[in-house]
């Protein structure tokens, strides 16, 4: 878990713009920690947002970092790019 964070601090402080590859593996990463990934179709980009806010707090209240706004920026434009 360590690993990732670096990774994506590492690749967001250095101004590289990262692909729906790396989003992608960020996603399942952070998200399979919890649960099974949900299909990125199954909502719109709203509706995600809502999402990824929810699991933030969930997060929070089991003592698990959450994810940074980078993080989460990321996540969102992966799921969004995936449900159109």
């Amino acid at each position: 878990m360590r690993v990732i964070l670096l990774i994506t601090m590492l690749t967001l402080s250095s101004g590289v713009i990262a692909d729906d590859g790396f989003a992608k593996k960020l996603f399942e990463a952070r998200c399979t920690s919890c649960h099974q990934l949900p299909e990125p179709s199954m909502l719109n980009a709203r509706q995600w947002k809502l999402v990824l806010q929810t699991m933030q707090t969930r997060m929070q209240h089991k003592e698990m970092t959450p994810l940074n706004e980078d993080e989460i920026e990321l996540i969102h434009g992966y799921l969004v790019s995936q449900s159109q």
